[in-house]
């Protein structure tokens, strides 16, 4: 045979070789390079600066609550006369929804109003009074002028009966025939009208006494009218008592809103609402035109978290393609010690479907995603381009087929990508990946240099 000819053994041998070799297992290279003729070049995955709208959220479940909630309690005590509500009934702010038969109360108000109005008779008694002493007064005075006329007539009549006295003095001393008896007359007429004005002094004393007696008559009456109007005010405060007890034998609903519990039916006693720790309540209101979404903000993000932030809320199993856009209204600042998370809530307008039912109930649940920081138009870069160097934030540009480190100034993280203030430019070429294992000043081909150097 041939191949039995010891010409051919080296030859067999050293194909038998060769094949072996080029079918055994072999391994990829971490890093391609190839030889320029000035050194080798390391194939690296790159990308460019662009510009995005970046932002850093938070996705956390949020429970619907109903804007107002109040259980309603009856303030005076009785049976539960008529329910003019039930579960699910929408009702508005002032409607009646319960009464409570209180017999006792409408008797109560019953005597307070005629209180009020005999109240009322005894100061129109009092006023009329005032008035029959002011008449009594305005007499006394005209008695006590009369009599100052009348005195003042005395007193000339005197004067009078002097002067005649006087005259008759004077005669009797020129004519000794003349009768003394006209003397004595005049003597007579003359005291006569003294005593009349002893009488008239006397008589002025006493008007002047009735005067006083008057006034003070006026000054009594119009104590006693104030007494009767402030006994007024005192049985008018128990009759708004009375009505305002019998009012809230009435339930009314505090506002717009939907019966959501019923605690009791018609015929049941009652026990008023206060210190009594038995009381039950009839009825339980919820408002919903308005809801609040509440959440629970882990701690890493509640440095981050203010009111305003804007907020999605939408998975809702029970309302499918909802979503409603809103903000954060309120926060409580501070964490609940069990959960270390920090309540907040949202108050949005509760929607209404085409058949004018609201769209979120009490009890919902759903997702809110909340923007802690939004950044648009802003310099990005791949998150796995940024490493750390030296405690500075670093990517490696390509800049002519070298590779530079270049510290950059973050402004925001998100799981994909970093925000950049500055140390870079807009379309300028960034290492992706494999960053770590590059040096500074390192010959790099990044894929633009590779897709031109294919061409």
């Amino acid at each position: 045979m041939i191949m039995s000819h010891p010409r051919f053994v080296p030859t067999l041998l050293l194909l038998l070789a060769t094949a072996n070799l080029s079918c055994g297992p072999t391994k990829k290279p971490l890093a391609r390079g190839r030889d320029s003729g000035k050194g080798t070049v390391t194939h690296v995955n790159s990308t460019r600066v662009t510009k995005k709208d970046l932002k850093r959220t938070v996705t956390v479940p949020g429970s619907v609550f109903a804007f107002e909630s109040a259980k309603l309690y009856s303030r005076v005590g009785g049976y539960l006369n008529e329910l003019d509500a039930d579960i699910g009934d929408q009702v508005v702010k002032g409607q009646v929804l319960a009464r409570i038969q209180v017999p006792e109360l409408r008797t109560e108000l019953l005597q307070h109003e005629a209180d009020v109005e005999f109240a009322r008779s005894q100061v129109d008694q009092q006023s009329a009074l005032v008035q029959q002493a002011n008449a009594a007064l305005v007499v006394a005075k005209a008695n006590l002028d009369r009599v100052a006329v009348t005195r003042r007539e005395r007193l000339a009549e005197i004067d009078l009966r002097k002067v005649e006295l006087a005259r008759w003095q004077e005669l009797i001393k020129g004519s000794p025939a003349i009768a003394r008896s006209k003397l004595d007359e005049a003597r007579f007429r003359l005291r006569e009208s003294e005593a009349a004005l002893a009488g008239i002094d006397a008589d002025k004393v006493i008007q002047s006494a009735r005067i006083e007696d008057a006034r003070a008559a006026i000054r009594k009456a119009q104590a006693d009218e104030r007494a009767a109007k402030s006994h007024i005010a005192v049985v008018a405060a128990s009759l708004e008592t009375s009505r305002a007890r019998l009012e809230f034998s009435s339930i009314k609903a505090p506002y717009d809103g939907v019966i959501v519990a019923r605690y009791c039916d018609t015929g049941a006693f009652i026990r008023p609402a206060g210190s009594n720790s038995e009381a039950q309540p009839v009825l339980r209101i919820a408002r919903v035109d308005k809801v609040r979404v509440r959440l629970d903000v882990p701690m890493d993000s509640v440095a981050s978290l203010t009111t305003g932030d804007p907020i999605v809320f939408d998975k809702i199993p029970a309302a499918p393609g909802l979503a409603i856009k809103s903000s954060i209204t309120r926060i409580s600042e501070a964490l609940e010690e069990r959960s270390r998370m920090m309540r907040a809530e949202v108050v949005v307008d509760n929607p209404v479907d085409p058949s004018g039912k609201r769209r979120l109930r009490p009890g919902y649940y759903g997702r809110v995603t909340v923007v802690l920081e939004a950044h648009p138009a802003t310099l990005s870069v791949p998150a796995s381009a940024v490493f750390e160097r030296g405690g500075q934030a670093s990517v490696f540009r390509i800049d002519g087929g070298v590779a530079r480190l270049t510290p950059i100034e973050v402004v925001i993280r998100t799981d994909a990508h970093v925000g950049v203030g500055s140390g870079l430019e807009l379309g300028q070429e960034v290492v992706v990946s494999g960053a770590s294992t590059l040096e500074d000043g390192q010959k790099i081909m990044g894929n633009r240099e590779a897709q031109e150097a294919g061409r």
